[in-house]
């Protein structure tokens, strides 16, 4: 939401396509949608709270330092979590002191959660079957496209680009930024990251036309390097997806 009324405000001051007196209506009506849930929580809970009143979002992040993934599985007379515990966690009461106690600590486990939330070991939400026989070639797949997109990406933002394209990019990157940054101290789950995956799409379009390019231009070396590194990518992805399962002991040994 802020990545919208940032960029929508940046773009029509820049481009001066809309009278600035117009920005205090544009965002009226962007939070007229929250006015419904405040209006019950100041009666409910006398709390002008646009959201849910219960500090969720601090409750997370508390169990995202004792976690590096969760998922929720749905097999009958099987609790439902499936809790990928860190250990580099050492029971600290809040995320400051993870923090202060072992900083590399804590930032290579919001590093692992950035990871962990784009990494679909399970194809889908509620999990029925604890060990797929699809989990290591859905995992490859999709580092591949995440690799591709990546490049699609670095192409997209080429000064040749048209002004148009760099400017969807750097939109696109802003706002998944964002997105992910806000992820990132909190028990993550694979499902997080769709709306970024949706964006990727046309990056990952854009190397595929590149390949294509490459095929048919004949540039052999640079199609071996293009793969090399994928594979490197897939394969180092591989080895960090699997030792994140490890770490679930409803997961281990399977």
């Amino acid at each position: 939401f802020a990545a919208i009324v940032f960029l929508t405000a940046a773009r029509i001051l820049l481009t001066r396509s809309l009278p600035a007196r117009a920005l205090p209506i544009l965002l009226a009506a962007a939070l007229l949608p929250f006015v419904p849930q405040l209006v019950i929580n100041l009666r409910a809970y006398g709390k002008a709270e646009p959201l849910i009143v219960a500090k969720l979002y601090r409750d997370q992040t508390v169990w995202g330092m004792a976690n590096l993934k969760y998922a929720t599985a749905v097999i009958p007379g099987q609790p439902p979590e499936i809790m990928y515990s860190n250990p580099l966690y050492r029971g600290d009461p809040s995320p400051g002191a993870f923090l202060r106690r072992d900083p590399a600590g804590y930032v290579a486990t919001l590093g692992v959660h950035l990871f962990a939330m784009f990494d679909p070991d399970f194809l889908f939400t509620y999990v029925t079957d604890l060990h797929p026989r699809y989990r290591q070639p859905l995992c490859a797949m999709n580092l591949a496209f995440l690799g591709l997109a990546a490049w699609g990406i670095i192409l997209a933002w080429q000064p040749s680009s048209a002004r148009e394209t760099r400017s969807a990019t750097a939109v696109i990157v802003f706002a998944s930024g964002l997105y992910a940054g806000i992820h990132l101290p909190i028990a993550v789950e694979s499902r997080f990251s769709v709306p970024i995956d949706l964006l990727l799409t046309p990056f990952f379009a854009i190397a595929l036309l590149r390949i294509a390019e490459l095929l048919r231009s004949g540039r052999r070396r640079a199609l071996i390097a293009i793969g090399a590194a994928t594979v490197v990518w897939v394969g180092l992805g591989l080895a960090l997806s699997g030792w994140i399962a490890a770490q679930a002991p409803r997961l281990a040994g399977g």
